[in-house]
């Protein structure tokens, strides 16, 4: 396989990153590796509410927490 295998994609108002499993299937991975971690390590990594809510990451369909405040 060739090509990005992490990426990012964005409208201006959500992002979404993505990791590419396959040439046509791509899955969306909760944030982008740093350079001591790898791809496992994050897919592996347990959250928290404390986490989602620092974070901005709880989301109730397309609403993020930050419109509720």
């Amino acid at each position: 396989m060739e090509g990005a295998h992490i990426g990012i994609w964005s409208n201006g108002d959500e992002i979404i990153r993505l990791h590419r499993e396959d040439p046509d299937l791509f899955v969306e991975i909760p944030q982008i590796p740093k350079v001591s971690e790898t791809l496992k390590d994050i897919l592996t990594e347990r959250r928290t509410f404390k986490w989602l809510e620092k974070h901005n990451e709880l989301k109730q369909g397309k609403i993020h927490l930050k419109k509720f405040y």
